[in-house]
Order: structure tokens, then C-alpha cells, then sequence
């Protein structure tokens, strides 16, 4: 099925928002271009009408577009954990350090988001998720210090 045009603006609108909120958060440590260019990848092709389909709720999380655009988000953005973790040639995760500047990022993008969806509890956000998360253990103590 083909991505409409009402899905896409539903999802910039979306996206904008959440931009907005990155930015000012981004701005108060300082980061000021990291948040204006903080998700710009989500206009490619490859990653904006995937989303633009999840986000209208006609896209599961599961299907195999969506995981694609994901993964590769994920890939080309350091704001990331995933960005941070190593796969080793034995299938095993190693998590590397995150840089200060992407963590910083990546707070700020669970505040957007937070945010944008409604739901502006990132602590809570966090207990939720972060067992999920493999971040290395001096990433996960600043983290924890900063939410």
C-alpha cells in the first residue's frame, strides 16, 4: 500500500513538533545545532514514508519497512544507544561509552517525544524501557544522575 499524502503531513506534523521540543532542550546545554539538524534523516525516503505508515497506525512495529527504517535511523544517528553498541564477529553486544554531546541528545529526544506524544514522564519513560536498553555502565550512571 502506498503512503498518502495525509499520512506524511500527519507524521511531519508530528515531527516538527517534536524537533521543536529537541531544539529547546538542545539549546539549554548548549547544544544549539545539534538540535536544529536532530532528525533530519526522518525526511529521507527510505526512513519518512515508513514512519509516515507507523504513525498512522496503518504499520505495525513488526513490519519489515518499519523495522528497516528504524534500524537505519538508529544507524545514522549517534542520539541513539543502538548507535553504541558493537556487534562482535561472535554475535556479541558490546556497549561503548556514548559521547557527551549524543547522550545529552538523547535525553533531550525522550523529552521531545515525551512531549510531542502526550506523555512528558521520562523518568517514568525510563524504568519502563531501560531494561532494555545495553548501554555501557558509565553511559547508564550518568544517564541516571541526569533524568
Amino acid at each position: 500500500m502506498l503512503t498518502t499524502l495525509k499520512e506524511i503531513a500527519v507524521f511531519v506534523r508530528y515531527l516538527v513538533i517534536h524537533k521543536w521540543h529537541v531544539f529547546r532542550a538542545c539549546a539549554k546545554y548548549g547544544l544549539w545545532w545539534r538540535g536544529l539538524v536532530h532528525d533530519l534523516s526522518k525526511l529521507t525516503p527510505r526512513e519518512l514514508l515508513p514512519y509516515a505508515r507507523h504513525f498512522s497506525r496503518s504499520m505495525p512495529t513488526s513490519a519489515p519497512a518499519f523495522a528497516f527504517a528504524w534500524s537505519l535511523h538508529q544507524k545514522r544517528n549517534d542520539h541513539h544507544w543502538q548507535w553504541w553498541v558493537c556487534v562482535t564477529s561472535r554475535g556479541n553486544h558490546v556497549a561503548m561509552p556514548m559521547s557527551p554531546a549524543a547522550r545529552i541528545e538523547m535525553i533531550c529526544d525522550w523529552c521531545g517525544a515525551g512531549i510531542a506524544q502526550g506523555d512528558p514522564d521520562i523518568r517514568g519513560w525510563y524504568e519502563r524501557n531501560k531494561e532494555g536498553m545495553l548501554l555501557h555502565p558509565e553511559t547508564r550512571v550518568w544517564v541516571e544522575r541526569n533524568l
